[in-house]
């Protein structure tokens, strides 16, 4: 069973991480054993939350966001959402099975595939990623389509691509 995962982004500067996560407030007010000053306590910690929600610093997101956009990000060579999904999985009650499953794998239905004038295919999925063959393996007759391409991490930040029932190309992702 999959749990929801809130994770809270802070989009401050890196001085703002001295202070602690920003929920670290909120937290602390659960030990505080008065009634008045632990209502009082949350009440300021989550105004805190608020003002910083409202100033840009502070967002909240859930697992299946992080998950759509590390699924949208997959095969990019930018900064990755891997290290936010990561810490979102272990600052949960997330089972070890769940935390290992790191995405290595994505299925897309693919919208068009080319050859270029190198020879190598082009894929353009229908969410708008394109990806381009790295290697020389000549692919059977493809058809017109429809296809599904399964594209899998590989060996040394490679990805490799299968489409439909095909042997897998290594594949880059354009921009």
């Amino acid at each position: 069973m999959r749990f929801p995962i809130i994770a809270v982004l802070t989009l401050v500067a890196l001085p703002a991480f001295a202070q602690g996560a920003p929920l670290d407030k909120v937290y602390a007010c659960a030990a505080v054993t008065d009634s008045a000053q632990r209502l009082a306590c949350y009440d300021s910690a989550v105004a805190g939350l608020k003002q910083a929600e409202s100033a840009g610093g502070v967002a909240v997101v859930n697992r299946e966001q992080i998950e759509k956009a590390e699924k949208e990000a997959f095969g990019l060579v930018a900064p990755s959402l891997s290290a936010l999904a990561e810490s979102a999985r272990s600052s949960t009650s997330v089972t070890k099975a769940e935390a290992s499953n790191a995405l290595d794998r994505v299925t897309f239905p693919v919208k068009s595939v080319t050859i270029g004038p190198d020879g190598k295919y082009r894929f353009v999925m229908e969410n708008g990623q394109q990806w381009r063959q790295t290697d020389g393996l000549k692919l059977p007759a493809i058809g017109k389509g429809p296809w599904q391409a399964e594209i899998r991490k590989a060996a040394i930040g490679s990805y490799m691509l299968k489409l439909d029932d095909r042997t897998a190309v290594r594949v880059k992702r354009m921009e």
